[in-house]
């Protein structure tokens, strides 16, 4: 009598990490290029904002993005899942501008936020952004601080909250204080409802994408 290796019958269950207060981000898929030393700001930047999480897929990263996410990785703050990368054929679609297919790469993309919203289905709240985009209050206080003690009690209901979205053009020059990015540009468009993205509480959200919160009945 034969049976399969054990390695395709075994399978661990992974229960998520409780968070009860705690501030996950979804940062969907590392791919490509991203500027190391932009990206350990970005990091930073959340550490001072008090995020628990940020889960990253990624895929065909260069070595000194991947070095500075496996820093991060090391002190427990982010978790780094592959994306399927090495695939039989020649695909002509990926996550570039050059390479992007309007609805295959969507549905791709939207595998990583799937993933993000089974991992941090633990945490009080989840924001998804991107590496290029921050989330500002006007006292830089930290999130779970200023959603719990502001903007939930006013909107007690929600199941998230959408948040408008400023561009910071570097094309204008230098408008701030070198050599952070975060100062160095400082002139931006005024607060747009576009591409907007959106922080929401995951035992409130039946399920999610980038731009769009579906909410369980009885919130909003």
């Amino acid at each position: 009598m034969e049976s399969c290796s054990i390695s395709y019958n075994v399978h661990p269950v992974l229960y998520p990490e409780i968070k009860e207060n705690g501030f996950g981000i979804c940062a969907k898929i590392a791919h490509n290029y991203l500027n190391p030393l932009h990206l350990i700001e970005w990091f930073e930047y959340q550490k001072m904002m008090g995020v628990d999480m940020v889960l990253i897929s990624v895929q065909s990263l260069n070595k000194d993005a991947y070095k500075v996410l496996r820093y991060y990785e090391r002190e427990g703050i982010t978790t780094i899942i592959s994306f399927p990368n090495d695939m039989p054929g020649k695909l002509d679609r990926g996550f570039t501008l050059q390479q992007w297919h309007y609805h295959q790469s969507s549905h791709d993309e939207q595998v990583a936020v799937y993933s993000c919203k089974e991992f941090l289905q633990g945490f009080a709240f989840v924001a998804i952004i991107d590496f290029d985009e921050i989330i500002v209050n006007d006292r830089f206080s930290k999130y779970t601080h200023i959603l719990m003690s502001e903007i939930l009690p006013s909107y007690p209901d929600a199941s998230a909250f959408t948040l408008n979205v400023s561009f910071f053009i570097t094309d204008w020059g230098v408008s701030g204080v070198e050599p952070l990015i975060t100062s160095k540009y400082i002139r931006r468009t005024s607060p747009l409802a576009y591409r907007y993205k959106n922080i929401y509480m995951p035992n409130r959200t039946e399920t999610i994408d980038t731009h769009g919160i579906w909410p369980k009945n009885g919130y909003l």
